[in-house]
């Protein structure tokens, strides 16, 4: 689990300072400078990242880019296994309720086949980090789409 005991929050540079500084305060994990020996959530120009010393690289949520973008190009659409299991079919297009979001992977996908999605990230409240990193992938989203729409 994590905890305010074996997770911080640091910044990338020094002009992120603020930014890291008020996600500590609302995540309740502390602010720190970066540690290369602690699990940390470092708030870069680009993204939020999981630093975890015995992983190696860092861990980042990114819907634009690799596999997922992949996914959402050429998954298959309305076809794909994802897509049925939810009875999602021509003309029938349900809401749904995602309990466990992960990394938001499947939500994204039937979000992008017009599904209404809810995710109830808190119903995980042992994974702070992953919340917050879903987030900041989902914000811009938001906005683009209202930008979209109006």
């Amino acid at each position: 689990m994590i905890t305010s005991q074996n997770c911080s929050i640091c910044a990338a540079s020094e002009s992120l300072r603020d930014k890291a500084q008020n996600l500590s305060k609302i995540l309740g994990l502390p602010f720190d400078v970066e540690s290369q020996t602690s699990m940390q959530l470092m708030v870069t120009d680009d993204h939020i990242e999981l630093r975890v010393a015995d992983l190696g690289s860092p861990i980042w949520i990114d819907f634009t880019e690799g596999k997922n973008a992949h996914r959402r190009k050429f998954g298959g659409g309305r076809g794909q296994a994802l897509a049925k299991a939810v009875s999602l079919k021509h003309g029938k297009t349900p809401s749904i309720i995602d309990c466990t979001a992960g990394y938001g992977r499947d939500a994204f996908v039937l979000a992008t086949l017009g599904c209404k999605i809810t995710l109830k990230l808190n119903a995980i409240p042992s994974l702070p980090p992953y919340y917050k990193m879903l987030l900041n992938v989902l914000n811009p989203i938001q906005r683009l789409q209202k930008l979209l729409k109006g």
